[in-house]
């Protein structure tokens, strides 16, 4: 129980890491970290016929955006989270932030929450990201990604893993599908090799749920209304008339 607590608090800190990406390292796949002892890390996990021999290049081939439509919505989002990450210290207000920029520069975008029940391996939870709607289609920003899997003492191999992940994520679920499963097995070996237990809120089915349970959008449309000072304030309670001023009538012989 205390190693979890101990997990749990370094995945908050790990915010202030995250905030530091720019754009040219959320793609940053490079890692000299390897450790023989792990020759074989994924051997009961991948079969022979992968098209891959390590999962981290099948992870790698699966962090790229998809579209040039993913491209530039994950400029976007990483123009506004470099232009904010020193003042906004707070995950949850840098999320805002980022909706908000968004929506400025024209996107369907919005802060939604997730939210699950308990299952028998799995306890329930909620989870906070963004959605930008584009051509009809879900497409996810989560803007501190790789965070949410960290993990204490892990492996050598894991933190190679660990990098593959961009700081910030955009694309569809379907690829974010792909890439939960490969971390997510990833972790559940190097807690295993590391004798650690394996806590419910790091297991794959866990992980899915932040993204992928039912979700609400939550962020209201501002107003468009003019501001208070430029507005015609209409008068209110009684006015006073006007008044009339009687002439003398010329009578005419």
């Amino acid at each position: 129980m205390v190693q979890n607590f101990i997990e749990d608090n370094n995945d908050k800190q790990s915010f202030a890491v995250a905030a530091k990406c720019g754009r040219c390292n959320c793609f940053n796949g490079n890692s000299n970290d390897s450790s023989d002892d792990e020759f074989g890390f994924f051997s009961d996990s991948f079969t022979a016929n992968s098209s891959f021999s390590d999962p981290s290049d099948t992870l790698k081939s699966l962090i790229p955006c998809a579209s040039v439509a993913e491209r530039n919505l994950l400029a976007d989002s990483s123009k506004i989270v470099e232009k904010n990450s020193k003042t906004c210290k707070r995950k949850d207000d840098l999320r805002k932030i980022v909706t908000d920029g968004l929506i400025a520069l024209g996107y369907n975008a919005s802060v939604c929450k997730s939210k699950w029940d308990k299952s028998s391996s799995v306890p329930a939870g909620e989870y906070e990201y963004i959605d930008v709607i584009m051509e009809g289609e879900r497409v996810i920003v989560d803007v501190d990604f790789r965070s949410e899997f960290e993990i204490a003492r892990s492996t050598s191999n894991y933190k190679a893993i660990l990098q593959c992940l961009p700081c910030i994520f955009v694309g569809k679920t379907d690829r974010l599908l792909q890439i939960l499963s490969i971390v997510s097995e990833a972790a559940r070996q190097s807690l295993k090799k590391k004798g650690m237990h394996i806590a419910p809120w790091r297991k794959a089915e866990y992980m899915k749920s932040k993204w992928l349970s039912p979700h609400t959008r939550i962020t209201h449309p501002k107003s468009t209304s003019p501001p208070e000072n430029d507005a015609v304030k209409k008068p209110t309670g009684p006015q006073p008339q006007p008044e009339v001023m009687e002439l003398p009538v010329t009578v005419e012989n």
